[in-house]
């Protein structure tokens, strides 16, 4: 077992963010959310490089650090974009979103034409 800092864990740094999140996003309907992020962030700092129950630095079979981050990391993106937590949407958030348009070219047509 390795000791590590909590502060240099993917996990610390998600709290974080979800502590910093705006009272309207703390709301009991995204604490699912929120929750998973954390645990996408868990498995992440869980995951150790090395084949399942490996603590040998020369092992050669496949590890599983690429795998997590390659398919956990963009859900816990997901996870943050959603809750606000990312720049992006964040930019999102601030600008506020754009005005719903009008009806399309295509259903403009179709009326326009009595279909």
């Amino acid at each position: 077992m390795v000791i590590k800092d909590a502060s240099g864990t993917l996990a610390f740094h998600v709290a974080a963010t979800l502590d910093a999140l705006p009272e309207a996003a703390k709301d009991d309907k995204d604490a699912a959310l929120r929750d998973l992020a954390r645990k996408y962030a868990d498995v992440i700092d869980n995951s150790s490089g090395h084949c399942r129950e490996c603590t040998n630095p020369e092992c050669r079979k496949p590890a599983t650090s690429a795998w997590t981050m390659r398919w956990i990391a963009p859900l816990l993106q997901q996870c943050l974009e959603a809750l606000g937590a990312t720049p992006v949407s964040r930019a999102a958030l601030n600008k506020g979103r754009p005005a719903a348009k009008g009806q399309s070219k295509l259903q403009a047509m179709r009326d326009a034409r009595g279909a």
